[in-house]
C-alpha cells in the first residue's frame, strides 16, 4: 500500500503546505531583501512540538531559492550534536560550502570564512537552538554581513531568559513568529495530504485518519509517525 515512503518521513517537505499561508507570507516578507542581494531579517520561529516550525522554514526557503539566484541555505538540528564546532561544520556543509572542511581540528574562524567569502546570501536554519552549548558561535553568525538566521525553539522567552545578557540584547530584537498547535480538522487535512502522496488512498479508511488525528492532539509530528507505523503494520 506504500507508493512513496518519503511522504511519511518527518523530514519530508510537501509541495503544498497546509494551513500555514499567513506564516508563509510573513516569512517571505522578512526574506524579501534576499531577492535583491541583501541580508534578510533574523527571525525566531517558536511554538509547541509538531506545529510545523521546521517544515515551514524549509518550505519557504525552498520556494525562495527556486525563484531567486544567489541564495544558499543550510540546516542543523542542535539536538543531534550541540557542540559549537559540530554545529558550524553541519551548517557550512549543508549550505553547499566547505567540501574540504574537516569536522575536527578546524578553527571556528576558518569555518566562518566559508560564509564570509561566499558571494551568495546565506540563510541558516538552527533547530532546537536553545540547546546550543556556546552562544559565541550564534553571535558570530549573527554578525556575518551575508548571513540571515532562522532560530527554531519551543519557547522564545525561555531561550532568551537563559541567554548571556550581551547576546540577549541582540536576539530580543529579531523578528518573532509563533506557531500554534494544529486543530483537529487541520491535522486531518495534513494526514490526508501525506496519504495522497505516499499511500494507496483506497486502502486507508477515513476513520483511521480521523482516529490518528484525534490521538495526536494537534501534533503533526506524532500524527505522521503514527500514520507511518500503521502503514508498515
Amino acid at each position: 500500500m506504500i507508493t512513496d515512503a518519503r511522504a511519511l518521513r518527518l523530514g519530508f517537505v510537501p509541495q503544498d503546505l497546509e494551513h500555514r499561508d499567513g506564516q508563509i507570507d510573513y516569512l517571505s516578507t522578512i526574506f524579501e531583501p534576499l531577492r535583491n542581494g541583501r541580508k534578510g531579517e533574523h527571525v525566531c520561529i517558536h511554538g509547541p512540538s509538531g506545529a510545523g516550525k521546521t517544515t515551514l522554514a524549509k518550505y519557504t526557503l525552498d520556494q525562495l531559492k527556486s525563484q531567486t539566484f544567489g541564495i544558499r541555505w543550510g540546516y542543523v538540528n542542535c539536538m543531534s550534536d550541540s557542540a559549537p564546532g559540530s554545529v558550524l561544520f553541519e551548517l557550512v556543509r549543508d549550505a553547499g560550502l566547505g567540501r574540504d572542511l574537516r569536522r575536527e581540528g578546524t578553527p571556528t574562524a576558518a569555518a566562518l570564512d566559508y560564509f564570509r567569502n561566499s558571494e551568495d546570501q546565506i540563510v541558516l536554519v538552527i533547530d532546537e537552538v536553545d540547546v546550543l552549548d556556546d552562544i559565541q558561535t550564534l553571535l558570530a553568525l549573527y554578525e556575518q554581513p551575508n548571513v540571515t538566521l532562522v532560530c527554531i525553539t519551543l519557547d522564545q522567552i525561555e531561550w532568551l531568559t537563559d541567554m548571556d545578557p550581551r547576546a540577549e540584547s541582540r536576539f530580543r530584537c529579531i523578528e518573532s513568529l509563533q506557531l500554534d498547535k494544529y486543530s483537529y480538522d487541520e491535522l486531518v487535512d495534513i494526514l490526508e495530504s501525506r496519504v495522497s502522496h505516499g499511500l494507496i488512498r483506497s486502502r486507508v479508511e477515513d476513520r483511521a485518519i480521523e482516529t490518528i488525528a484525534d490521538i495526536s492532539a494537534g501534533d503533526a509530528r506524532h500524527g505522521i509517525t503514527l500514520l507511518r507505523r500503521s502503514a508498515r503494520h
